[in-house]
């Protein structure tokens, strides 16, 4: 049986049979391509809390789980270093396909993409951000 390579949670290349992968090739992408496709290269130059907003909105329709950022803190706005996550009742870091999208412009492989959601591990913080608004939190809060 032929074998055909995907990376798996390790970001080591592992090997399917062709039978199985030709398989998950026929079964509809639980991911709308098309809406994700609007998102290349979104944050080439950076991102606000409204561009997360955003691209929030649309990877949550998209994909099911809204992409969030957590920022250093909130004053009259949003500041700080920041890293954007994936959410669902926990922080997951951003999947690399949904990173290469937004922030290279590089389309996604939905077979590459159900495999880094499925091996996504939580995020610990070490205290919990403060929400903002729906997509935006903070580790300090200054208001």
């Amino acid at each position: 049986m032929s074998q055909i390579s995907l990376s798996d949670c390790d970001g080591r290349s592992r090997q399917l049979p062709t039978g199985l992968a030709g398989a998950l090739r026929q079964v509809p992408s639980r991911f709308d391509l098309d809406l994700l496709s609007r998102l290349a290269g979104f944050f080439v130059e950076g991102y606000t809390s409204e561009a997360i907003c955003e691209a929030g909105s649309v990877i949550q329709k998209a994909v099911g789980l809204p992409l969030v950022a957590v920022w250093g803190y909130v004053d009259f706005m949003t500041g700080g270093d920041s890293d954007c996550y994936l959410l669902d009742g926990e922080f997951y870091p951003l999947p690399a396909s949904l990173s290469a999208l937004l922030f290279d412009g590089e389309p996604v492989d939905p077979e590459q993409l159900e495999i880094e959601i499925a091996c996504l591990r939580h995020h610990r913080f070490e205290r919990d951000p403060i929400q903002v608004d729906f997509f935006n939190y903070a580790l300090q809060d200054r208001r």
